[in-house]
Protein backbone atom coordinates (compact mmCIF):
# COMPACT_ATOMS: atom_id res chain seq x y z
CA UNK A 1 0.00 0.00 0.00
CA UNK A 2 2.89 2.37 1.05
CA UNK A 3 4.44 1.61 -2.70
CA UNK A 4 1.18 2.34 -4.21
CA UNK A 5 0.86 5.42 -2.82
CA UNK A 6 3.89 6.65 -3.47
CA UNK A 7 3.87 6.10 -6.63
CA UNK A 8 0.40 7.30 -7.08
CA UNK A 9 1.92 11.11 -5.48
CA UNK A 10 4.85 11.01 -7.28
CA UNK A 11 3.19 10.24 -10.57
CA UNK A 12 0.70 13.03 -10.33
CA UNK A 13 3.23 15.65 -8.75
CA UNK A 14 1.46 16.03 -5.02
CA UNK A 15 3.41 16.94 -2.39
CA UNK A 16 3.72 13.99 0.20
CA UNK A 17 2.24 14.73 3.95
CA UNK A 18 5.86 14.55 5.14
CA UNK A 19 8.21 15.84 3.45
CA UNK A 20 10.98 13.31 4.48
CA UNK A 21 9.48 10.51 2.66
CA UNK A 22 10.61 11.77 -1.11
CA UNK A 23 13.61 10.58 -0.12
CA UNK A 24 12.66 7.09 0.43
CA UNK A 25 12.47 7.16 -3.49
CA UNK A 26 15.62 4.97 -4.21
CA UNK A 27 14.63 2.28 -0.99
CA UNK A 28 11.05 1.28 -2.12
CA UNK A 29 11.58 -0.90 -5.63
CA UNK A 30 11.12 -4.35 -6.33
CA UNK A 31 14.41 -5.32 -5.30
CA UNK A 32 15.04 -2.81 -2.42
CA UNK A 33 16.51 -3.97 0.99
CA UNK A 34 13.40 -1.80 2.57
CA UNK A 35 11.21 -4.09 0.23
CA UNK A 36 12.70 -6.80 1.63
CA UNK A 37 12.33 -6.06 5.02
CA UNK A 38 8.90 -5.73 5.01
CA UNK A 39 8.47 -9.51 3.14
CA UNK A 40 10.81 -11.06 5.58
CA UNK A 41 8.63 -9.43 8.26
CA UNK A 42 5.28 -10.59 6.40
CA UNK A 43 6.68 -14.04 5.99
CA UNK A 44 7.20 -14.51 9.65
CA UNK A 45 4.42 -13.45 10.59
CA UNK A 46 2.54 -15.59 8.48
CA UNK A 47 4.90 -18.78 9.60
CA UNK A 48 3.77 -17.96 13.44
CA UNK A 49 0.40 -18.77 12.82
CA UNK A 50 1.56 -21.97 12.67
CA UNK A 51 4.03 -22.55 15.47
CA UNK A 52 6.01 -21.06 18.17
CA UNK A 53 8.61 -18.23 17.44
CA UNK A 54 12.34 -19.10 17.95
CA UNK A 55 15.29 -17.21 18.07
CA UNK A 56 16.17 -17.26 14.37
CA UNK A 57 12.43 -15.76 13.62
CA UNK A 58 13.53 -13.06 16.32
CA UNK A 59 16.90 -12.52 15.26
CA UNK A 60 15.52 -11.79 11.31
CA UNK A 61 12.62 -9.69 12.47
CA UNK A 62 14.88 -7.32 15.19
CA UNK A 63 17.37 -7.31 11.80
CA UNK A 64 14.10 -6.43 9.27
CA UNK A 65 12.63 -3.79 11.63
CA UNK A 66 15.73 -2.21 12.62
CA UNK A 67 16.14 -1.46 8.91
CA UNK A 68 12.75 0.21 8.45
CA UNK A 69 12.84 2.20 11.50
CA UNK A 70 16.42 3.60 10.61
CA UNK A 71 14.43 4.88 7.37
CA UNK A 72 11.45 6.15 8.97
CA UNK A 73 13.36 7.69 11.88
CA UNK A 74 12.35 11.06 10.90
CA UNK A 75 8.89 10.37 12.22
CA UNK A 76 10.48 10.50 15.57
CA UNK A 77 10.71 14.63 15.26
CA UNK A 78 6.48 14.61 14.91
CA UNK A 79 4.26 15.26 17.59
CA UNK A 80 0.77 13.47 17.73
CA UNK A 81 -1.82 14.87 19.67
CA UNK A 82 -5.87 14.91 19.24
CA UNK A 83 -8.12 18.41 18.99
CA UNK A 84 -10.77 17.53 21.14
CA UNK A 85 -13.55 20.28 20.49
CA UNK A 86 -12.78 23.94 19.35
CA UNK A 87 -15.01 26.49 21.37
CA UNK A 88 -16.03 29.75 19.64
CA UNK A 89 -15.55 33.16 21.09
CA UNK A 90 -16.95 36.58 20.05
CA UNK A 91 -16.48 39.74 22.27
CA UNK A 92 -17.92 42.92 20.57
CA UNK A 93 -15.67 45.63 19.56
CA UNK A 94 -12.75 42.36 19.77
CA UNK A 95 -11.45 39.87 17.29
CA UNK A 96 -13.09 36.71 17.35
CA UNK A 97 -11.12 33.50 18.55
CA UNK A 98 -11.06 30.37 19.04
CA UNK A 99 -10.29 27.76 22.13
CA UNK A 100 -8.95 24.30 21.22
CA UNK A 101 -8.98 21.81 23.86
CA UNK A 102 -6.08 19.38 23.13
CA UNK A 103 -5.40 16.18 24.05
CA UNK A 104 -2.27 14.88 24.86
CA UNK A 105 -0.76 11.29 23.79
CA UNK A 106 1.55 9.61 25.65
CA UNK A 107 0.31 10.76 28.99
CA UNK A 108 -1.51 7.98 30.88
CA UNK A 109 -4.18 9.66 32.76
CA UNK A 110 -5.56 6.22 34.06
CA UNK A 111 -2.67 6.63 36.38
CA UNK A 112 -3.34 9.22 38.50
CA UNK A 113 -5.55 11.94 39.39
CA UNK A 114 -2.64 14.70 38.60
CA UNK A 115 -2.23 13.40 35.36
CA UNK A 116 -6.17 13.57 34.45
CA UNK A 117 -5.99 16.99 35.16
CA UNK A 118 -2.54 17.67 32.95
CA UNK A 119 -3.41 15.61 29.92
CA UNK A 120 -5.73 18.09 28.15
CA UNK A 121 -4.61 21.40 27.37
CA UNK A 122 -6.53 24.43 26.06
CA UNK A 123 -5.01 27.13 23.95
CA UNK A 124 -6.19 30.03 22.45
CA UNK A 125 -5.68 30.83 18.62
CA UNK A 126 -7.98 33.29 15.99
CA UNK A 127 -7.58 30.31 13.29
CA UNK A 128 -10.11 27.17 13.28
CA UNK A 129 -8.89 23.93 13.00
CA UNK A 130 -11.24 21.05 12.18
CA UNK A 131 -12.46 19.30 15.16
CA UNK A 132 -12.13 15.95 16.19
CA UNK A 133 -9.22 15.61 14.55
CA UNK A 134 -5.81 14.13 15.40
CA UNK A 135 -2.65 15.79 14.19
CA UNK A 136 0.61 15.41 13.65
CA UNK A 137 3.08 18.36 13.14
CA UNK A 138 6.64 19.53 14.43
CA UNK A 139 6.37 23.01 15.61
CA UNK A 140 2.50 24.91 15.21
CA UNK A 141 -0.25 22.13 15.22
CA UNK A 142 -2.25 24.46 13.11
CA UNK A 143 -0.26 23.47 10.24
CA UNK A 144 0.37 20.33 11.05
CA UNK A 145 -1.29 16.91 9.07
CA UNK A 146 -4.99 16.02 9.89
CA UNK A 147 -4.62 12.31 10.43
CA UNK A 148 -8.62 11.39 10.85
CA UNK A 149 -9.99 9.44 9.94
CA UNK A 150 -7.66 7.37 9.57
CA UNK A 151 -6.01 7.83 13.49
CA UNK A 152 -8.51 9.08 15.67
CA UNK A 153 -8.58 9.24 19.34
CA UNK A 154 -11.42 6.76 19.78
CA UNK A 155 -13.04 8.60 23.57
CA UNK A 156 -13.11 11.61 21.75
CA UNK A 157 -16.11 10.32 19.51
CA UNK A 158 -17.45 9.07 22.64
CA UNK A 159 -17.04 12.27 24.85
CA UNK A 160 -15.01 9.93 27.40
CA UNK A 161 -11.92 12.57 29.20
CA UNK A 162 -8.94 9.57 28.79
CA UNK A 163 -7.05 9.84 25.10
CA UNK A 164 -7.63 6.18 23.22
CA UNK A 165 -5.47 6.70 20.17
CA UNK A 166 -6.59 4.01 17.29
CA UNK A 167 -5.89 3.52 14.01
CA UNK A 168 -8.27 2.29 11.22
CA UNK A 169 -7.32 -1.35 10.72
CA UNK A 170 -10.79 -3.11 7.95
CA UNK A 171 -14.08 -3.04 7.34
CA UNK A 172 -16.46 -5.71 8.43
CA UNK A 173 -16.90 -7.22 5.32
CA UNK A 174 -19.78 -8.98 6.96
CA UNK A 175 -21.51 -5.28 7.14
CA UNK A 176 -20.28 -2.79 4.98
CA UNK A 177 -21.38 0.09 7.77
CA UNK A 178 -18.72 -1.08 10.58
CA UNK A 179 -15.42 -0.47 10.53
CA UNK A 180 -12.79 -1.63 12.83
CA UNK A 181 -10.16 0.30 14.48
CA UNK A 182 -7.18 -1.43 16.47
CA UNK A 183 -6.40 0.41 20.05
CA UNK A 184 -2.30 1.03 20.27
CA UNK A 185 -2.38 0.80 23.88
CA UNK A 186 -3.66 -2.78 24.53
CA UNK A 187 -4.03 -3.95 20.32
CA UNK A 188 -7.75 -4.10 21.26
CA UNK A 189 -10.01 -4.38 18.53
CA UNK A 190 -12.48 -1.26 18.43
CA UNK A 191 -16.03 -1.52 16.21
CA UNK A 192 -17.48 1.66 14.40
CA UNK A 193 -20.54 1.15 13.19
CA UNK A 194 -22.99 3.82 10.95
CA UNK A 195 -26.55 4.35 11.47
CA UNK A 196 -28.98 6.10 10.16
CA UNK A 197 -30.34 9.77 12.32
CA UNK A 198 -33.64 10.46 11.82
CA UNK A 199 -33.70 14.31 12.38
CA UNK A 200 -33.84 15.79 8.83
CA UNK A 201 -30.53 17.59 9.16
CA UNK A 202 -32.01 19.07 12.53
CA UNK A 203 -28.74 19.62 14.12
CA UNK A 204 -30.41 21.31 17.17
CA UNK A 205 -31.89 18.08 17.83
CA UNK A 206 -28.78 16.11 17.19
CA UNK A 207 -26.24 17.85 19.39
CA UNK A 208 -28.40 18.84 22.03
CA UNK A 209 -28.13 14.43 22.53
CA UNK A 210 -25.16 12.91 23.68
CA UNK A 211 -25.76 9.46 21.88
CA UNK A 212 -26.90 11.45 18.62
CA UNK A 213 -24.13 13.71 18.70
CA UNK A 214 -21.64 10.55 19.39
CA UNK A 215 -23.29 9.07 16.55
CA UNK A 216 -23.03 12.19 14.05
CA UNK A 217 -19.59 12.05 14.66
CA UNK A 218 -19.39 8.13 13.89
CA UNK A 219 -21.19 8.18 10.68
CA UNK A 220 -18.78 11.54 9.35
CA UNK A 221 -15.67 9.01 9.85
CA UNK A 222 -17.60 5.98 7.66
CA UNK A 223 -18.26 8.78 5.13
CA UNK A 224 -14.58 10.22 4.79
CA UNK A 225 -13.00 7.10 4.59
CA UNK A 226 -15.57 6.14 1.96
CA UNK A 227 -14.63 8.83 -0.34
CA UNK A 228 -11.20 8.21 0.29
CA UNK A 229 -11.63 5.08 -0.75
CA UNK A 230 -13.95 6.14 -3.62
CA UNK A 231 -11.00 8.78 -4.64
CA UNK A 232 -8.76 5.86 -4.91
CA UNK A 233 -10.85 3.04 -6.24
CA UNK A 234 -12.92 5.54 -8.70
CA UNK A 235 -15.71 3.62 -7.55
CA UNK A 236 -17.40 2.35 -4.20
CA UNK A 237 -17.38 -1.39 -4.11
CA UNK A 238 -19.87 -3.43 -2.03
CA UNK A 239 -18.39 -5.98 1.18
CA UNK A 240 -18.89 -8.66 -1.52
CA UNK A 241 -16.85 -7.31 -4.12
CA UNK A 242 -14.09 -6.49 -1.55
CA UNK A 243 -14.15 -10.49 -0.64
CA UNK A 244 -14.18 -11.56 -3.88
CA UNK A 245 -11.44 -9.61 -4.67
CA UNK A 246 -9.24 -10.49 -1.87
CA UNK A 247 -10.04 -14.54 -2.93
CA UNK A 248 -8.63 -13.90 -6.14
Amino acid sequence: MFVALFKTFKSNSLDFPFEEINNLENFISKDSQLNESFGKIEEIFIELQKKEPNAEDSFWTENALTFILIKFNFLAKYKVQAVKEVDYHQIRTLQEFFLHKINFFGLSPKETEQNKIFSQEIKYSTKKIPTDAVIAYTNNYIDGLNLSPFAIDFNNVLHENDTVMCFYSHRDLADNKILNFVSIEDNELKGLECKDITTEENYNKVFSDKEQTTQHKKNLIVQLINDAKTSILGKEDSAEDLLNSLLE
